[in-house]
């Protein structure tokens, strides 16, 4: 009865090994897609910050232009209303007769 117990084992126990291999086999192509696709989400996070980046530089410069622009306008728009704004003194003549 041994003898025929022997082959089965054989049998079960080359079975295990080969799935034991294949399991290895899919686990390392797993590991190497997920690391893959880890490197290809990090260059696309590092560029979408440079992008973001970009975007809010030209977004405050562009608002600094608008800032700029607005006050100067408003500062044309404002007219010294006495002579001490526009820099003037208003100093009295006063004629000396000899």
């Amino acid at each position: 009865m041994t003898e025929v117990l022997q082959p089965q084992v054989l049998s079960q126990a080359r079975r295990l090994q080969e799935s034991t291999k294949n399991l290895a086999r899919s686990l390392d192509d797993h590991l190497e897609r997920y690391l893959n696709l880890l490197n290809e989400y990090q260059k696309l996070q590092q560029d979408l910050n440079k992008h973001l980046s970009n975007v809010y530089l030209a977004s405050t410069h562009q608002s600094r232009q608008c800032f700029d622009s607005a006050n100067r306008a408003i500062s044309h728009l404002r007219k010294p209303t006495s002579p001490i704004q526009t820099g003037f003194a208003t100093a009295k003549t006063t004629t000396t007769t000899v």
